[in-house]
């Protein structure tokens, strides 16, 4: 159980050290929500936008870059999950912003843990990017049973986009996991096997080039 310290805008630490912290959930409030992993909050300082931790979720369109497969349905579910005007709790990581200024939290509705639901039915995935470690495991188990199922963003058509978005840090990336953004298809060249057996392209999350 978390321990709130009183008073407006009071932060408690909890874990190992100060990297960690819980923004207490009283007065801070859904505003709306951006997409399958980002939401607006109102706050005693203001309003800030907040990148679910640990989670990626299909991209909309944006900026001449086409909608990923299930995108809508992610934004539509994690309204389901936090209508405006939900009491949320955010706890944070070693680093709390990214580098679009965003704050990167596990988003909490009393005991439910949002970012964790959202990846369970399939909407998102589990993502690590460095020093921000802190949901993943959990995340990752959450990711277990629609994974195996082939729900969701694990059971789309080749050709859909199910990557990660790089705002949090350097992803980890090496000859056994890859959590880069991939492409399934396309005019790419599928030169990796994902755990499925599917081939892909590593590609760079904002400019769509391959990578490798």
């Amino acid at each position: 159980m978390k321990k709130w310290i009183a008073g407006i805008g009071a932060v408690a630490l909890v874990g190992a050290g100060a990297a960690a912290a819980v923004v207490v959930g009283s007065d801070t409030t859904v505003e709306r929500v951006v997409d399958g992993d980002t939401v607006d909050v109102s706050t005693w300082s203001g309003t800030k936008r907040v990148r679910l931790l640990n989670i990626n979720a299909p991209e909309l369109a944006h900026d001449g870059a086409p909608e990923e497969c299930l995108a809508q349905e992610a934004k539509d579910r994690l309204e389901e999950l936090l209508p405006a005007g939900t009491t949320v709790t955010l706890e944070y990581d070693v680093d709390r912003q990214d580098r679009y200024g965003r704050e990167l939290a596990g988003v909490f509705v009393g005991d439910d843990f949002v970012n964790e639901q959202i990846v369970s039915e399939g909407f998102a995935h589990a993502v690590v990017f460095e020093p921000n470690r802190k949901f993943y495991d959990r995340i990752l188990a959450a990711e277990a049973g629609p994974r195996a199922d082939r729900k969701g963003v694990f059971g789309v058509e080749p050709g859909c986009l199910v990557g990660a978005a790089p705002d949090q840090a350097t992803p980890v990336d090496d000859a056994e996991v890859y959590t880069g953004c991939r492409a399934y298809g396309g005019n790419y060249s599928l030169n990796n096997v994902d755990d499925k057996g599917r081939r892909y392209a590593k590609i760079d999350c904002d400019t769509k080039k391959q990578i490798g």
